[in-house]
């Protein structure tokens, strides 16, 4: 779903895969990738200084995903868990909830891409 975004689409968007043999993939903007694949981790390979923000649906949720997440100039990382166990060790500058219910984690990446198309004007 990432991949299909008109953020990703308009080339706004850095992916990259961590496989579980300790390979890190970055992927083109135009890259087809199949609707499913492994767990992954890319913390040690997110840009310095940026805000990192977890997300949860175990916190208190939040009003508005647009002006909650929307970044300064600096750059802003989304860890979203993609397993069925565990969680993504990171140290979070901000841990917020978009929704009372436990969502998909390709859910959740839509609505974040979502959100960030409409502040940027991306269609």
């Amino acid at each position: 779903m990432l991949m299909d975004s008109p953020l990703n689409r308009a080339g706004l968007l850095q992916v990259y895969i961590h496989t579980q043999k300790n390979v890190l993939i970055e992927v083109n903007h135009q890259t087809r990738i199949p609707r499913t694949f492994g767990h992954f981790c890319v913390s040690d390979h997110f840009p310095v200084g940026c805000m990192k923000v977890g997300t949860s649906f175990s916190i208190p949720v939040i009003t508005s995903a647009r002006r909650e997440l929307m970044p300064s100039s600096d750059p802003t990382v989304s860890a979203v868990g993609a397993f069925a166990y565990g969680k993504v060790s990171v140290e979070y500058t901000k841990m917020v909830s978009i929704s009372n219910y436990a969502l998909s984690a390709a859910l959740i990446c839509v609505k974040l891409t979502t959100a960030f198309e409409e502040v940027w004007g991306v269609i």
